[in-house]
């Protein structure tokens, strides 16, 4: 039987609750089967995950594992079912791809939100679900005309909460109800922030051809202006760090964000802080032309995928030109956020000379967000990790600018000026 920890996972603020992690040799995970269980790596007293629940472990994925030293991961859960599952058989361990896939387009149906943003005994005229095992389970059922009060349940649920997009209307209505109440806490208004962005995301997703849905976008680059250049909230508030569903909607706030930090720390005027955060909460607006399947996939692009894949730059570019009044120089941030001064990003193999500010400071956060958000087959990195690496590209390789590199970092520490 593998050995079990009572340890604390490393979370994104606050005490994180005591979890039990067991720890397994990579040779016991089934290759080719999801694991229903959080995986992670340990990294000195804390843990940093690796693979999300329902994830599926491959042979490449186990290689990488190999190739960095890693022979033990740690996995979150009850011992007992733990060990239950590791010790069945591979072959009675059947493969959920349909379930999965099932999963996948299901989702689209609803959108994650985050539970902080909910105050007990407050009415909401939408319903609420939370996500359990690849299902969406009701907390809350009401109708728009039948508001109902929000009880504990909502605030206290295991894992991910989502609505459906049919709502998301309603939840708009509620989150600016929230954010004006009086009594309400910075924090709540930081969460209406950066829930408001992550729609905006979603919209612009969705139909980057609507004129609102743009306007949409630039009013919550200028929100999240606002929040940094009033200091009203720690830098760590203002990004988010889990759901995985909605990885494309969190990175790219979470890239705006980290952005205009850097504006403002440069001292970049407020125009051209608008002009940067608004390229970089748009930067990955190109994927809404990949084929969903692809999105979704769980397992590594094979290298046909990954040129699909970087097309979604140009594509960003191609979209955003054909809307009158948004600056040409917010194209920048979308066009060369993958580009390294080494000349070996994708998709123009772009060199030092010809990247200009807002592509050296986009690539650089975007990296960075990259490493530490976690997604499908990716090692999930803490952030000195991440900044370690990014450290060693830029000295080594001369993929990024070092004083920006070296300016990030002071940010990141909480030494930056903003």
């Amino acid at each position: 039987m593998a050995q079990m920890f009572n340890q604390t996972v490393a979370g994104n603020s606050g005490t994180a609750p005591q979890k039990s992690m067991v720890m397994m040799s990579i040779e016991k995970f089934p290759v080719g089967f999801s694991v229903p269980f959080d995986v992670c790596k340990k990294e000195g007293s804390t843990y940093a995950c690796v693979l999300k629940k329902w994830q599926k472990f491959d042979q490449a994925f186990k290689a990488d594992l190999k190739s960095k030293g890693i022979f033990f991961l740690y996995v979150e859960g009850d011992p007992a079912k733990v060990n239950q599952y590791f010790e069945t058989k591979p072959a009675e361990n059947k493969p959920d791809d349909l379930a999965y896939a099932a999963y996948s387009k299901t989702k689209e149906a609803f959108h994650n939100v985050s539970k902080l943003i909910f105050t007990v005994g407050s009415r909401v005229n939408f319903s609420i679900y939370k996500i359990l095992n690849m299902r969406h389970e009701p907390l809350i059922e009401t109708l728009p005309e039948k508001p109902v009060l929000v009880t504990d349940a909502v605030r206290t649920a295991n894992g991910d909460i989502a609505i459906k997009v049919s709502d998301l209307k309603h939840y708009r209505e509620y989150l600016f109800s929230q954010s004006k109440n009086s009594a309400s806490d910075i924090s709540t208004k930081i969460t209406s922030v950066k829930e408001c962005a992550k729609m905006s995301v979603r919209d612009v997703l969705t139909d980057p051809t609507n004129a609102k849905n743009i306007d949409n976008a630039v009013c919550s680059a200028n929100d999240i202006i606002k929040i940094l250049k009033q200091k009203d909230a720690a830098l760590n508030t203002m990004l988010t760090k889990n759901a995985s569903d909605m990885y494309i909607y969190n990175h790219s706030t979470n890239v705006s964000v980290l952005s205009v930090a850097m504006a403002l720390a440069m001292g970049m005027d407020q125009s051209q802080t608008e002009k940067l955060a608004i390229g970089a909460i748009m930067h990955d607006i190109g994927k809404k032309n990949l084929p969903a399947a692809m999105q979704h996939k769980r397992e590594r692009l094979s290298d046909a995928e990954f040129a699909v894949w970087k097309k979604h730059v140009a594509d960003g570019v191609d979209l955003l030109q054909s809307q009158t009044g948004l600056p040409s120089e917010s194209f920048v941030a979308v066009k060369q956020h993958h580009e390294r001064l080494s000349g070996t990003g994708y998709p123009y193999g772009l060199k030092a000379n010809y990247i200009r500010p807002f592509g050296k400071i986009i690539s650089i956060v975007n990296c960075y967000d990259s490493l530490t958000t976690p997604r499908p087959f990716k090692t999930t990195m803490t952030p000195f990790n991440a900044l370690d690496r990014i450290m060693k590209e830029t000295t080594e390789k001369g993929d990024f600018d070092l004083e920006l590199v070296k300016l990030f970092i002071k940010i990141l520490k909480g030494q930056g000026r903003l």
